[in-house]
């Protein structure tokens, strides 16, 4: 009895299906190649204005990044400039000191102006 259940499954599984008709017709071919054209032309258009952007965007970034070094070299050359050099009897005093005590003091080193 199990087998007939199983047979009958399978005679089910063999009926086709009826196939259904388009919604809409299938337009010419040459429309079809038209749209193809058009949205190739259109991917074309947005790649172009993509890149356009890009380089823009570059650009500004390139000319900021040069003018905050112009900036930033224009201020170390005034730093030195009206840096007053002075000569210090009290050596040993110096020494002691840490960098950061003397960073704070504004006194430097030789070697540290050299930098």
């Amino acid at each position: 009895m199990t087998g007939d259940k199983d047979h009958k499954k399978l005679e089910a599984r063999q009926l086709k299906k009826t196939k259904k008709a388009p919604s809409r017709q299938l337009k010419v071919e040459s429309t079809t190649w038209e749209k193809k054209m058009k949205r190739r032309d259109q991917l074309k258009r947005i790649r172009a204005l993509s890149k356009q952007l890009r380089d823009q965007i570059n650009e500004e970034t390139q000319r900021a990044q040069q003018a905050r070094k112009a900036n930033m070299e224009r201020k170390k050359e005034n730093e030195r400039k009206s840096m007053v050099v002075q000569e210090i009897k009290n050596v040993k005093a110096i020494k002691k000191l840490s960098p950061k005590h003397r960073r704070a003091a504004r006194i430097f080193m030789l070697h540290e102006l050299n930098k």
